[in-house]
């Protein structure tokens, strides 16, 4: 996937949720400082990327000689694990989590292309609604939901629609020439540990 649009699909996922003048704490909810199984699905124009993800190694490895075959799928991913990353939050992490202006913040210096404005609180709850501009990738909106559902659980829905003006190679999926796409990110976050072991603090 070229470097922009990887580049947008990622950040969107990897933040969590926040909200009202401290997101969360008015529903007398924190999230667990720790480590999280996050688990997450991206669609492009309709098609599941981590499905393609997993096509595309398994055809890889189809195709290479049986001697170099166990080389290869040793260094790649997991195919069970595409889509599946292993986190470690810790308290600067939440302090971000449950100020909604320090999550927007970050939101748009991780992500420079685009900008993001908070559109609504509720609660556990943040929406927020952006545009990307890049004329050598993604230019379009993303509008969407953060939600800490209990200190052990967050999920994150996003919507994109928009243009990619430039030349990408997505096994599976068809961009067509006039480059529109519709994207849809979903993430579901769920609290595993207190001991992050040896999984870094992000």
């Amino acid at each position: 996937m070229n470097r922009l649009l990887l580049y947008v699909v990622l950040a969107l996922l990897a933040f969590f949720s926040t909200s009202s003048t401290v997101l969360g704490r008015s529903a007398g909810i924190s999230p667990q400082p720790g480590l999280w199984l996050v688990e997450s699905t991206t669609l492009i124009n309709g098609v599941n990327l981590m499905d393609t993800i997993r096509a595309a190694q398994q055809q890889m490895l189809a195709e290479l000689p049986p001697e170099y075959r166990d080389v290869v799928a040793q260094a790649l991913e997991d195919p069970e694990d595409v889509g599946r990353d292993y986190q470690c939050i810790g308290a600067d992490d939440i302090a971000v989590i449950m100020d909604p202006h320090a999550y927007l913040q970050r939101v748009n210096d991780e992500m420079p292309e685009c900008r993001f404005n908070i559109v609504r609180t509720d609660g556990a709850m943040i929406r927020l609604a952006g545009n990307c501009d890049d004329a050598d990738g993604f230019s379009g909106q993303f509008d969407g939901e953060l939600r800490i559902v209990s200190p052990t659980e967050m999920r994150s829905l996003f919507f994109g629609q928009g243009r990619y003006l430039v030349d990408v190679d997505l096994p599976g999926i068809e961009i067509p020439d006039d480059g529109k796409v519709e994207m849809r990110l979903e993430e579901k976050s769920v609290w595993v540990s207190a001991d992050c072991g040896a999984v870094s603090v992000r």
